[in-house]
């Protein structure tokens, strides 16, 4: 088993489980935004990915995608594995420490 993978069997679910990235972190931004909801884990920028924000450079819909391959993007993601259902984390920017959000515009689904 490869480090990646290793690092995607401590998330609930395992590697397979689906995972969803805004059109930005798809572009290469950093992830500084995580949710899980029904055990479906969002990685998001940070903006608002409110239902009535319009994106206009890239498609309207998440990429879906599996938790392995967002640890593959970002190893640092691998903090968050172990987060509760219905949690959001967010941090300033990759150097910073992982904290709660409540903020509920960060959810996309």
């Amino acid at each position: 088993m490869d480090d990646i993978l290793l690092i995607a069997a401590r998330f609930q679910g395992g590697p397979s489980t689906t995972a969803l990235l805004c059109p930005e972190t798809l572009c290469g931004a950093p992830i500084l935004c995580v949710s899980r909801r029904n055990n479906v884990w969002q990685f998001l920028c940070g903006k608002d990915h409110s239902h009535e924000h319009v994106y206009e450079e890239h498609a309207d819909d998440p990429r879906m995608t599996t938790v392995q391959e967002v640890v593959a993007r970002d190893p640092s993601v691998a903090d968050v594995a172990t987060m509760n259902d219905r949690h959001i984390l967010r941090r300033r920017s990759l150097a910073d420490s992982w904290v709660p959000d409540d903020d509920l515009s960060l959810w996309w689904i």
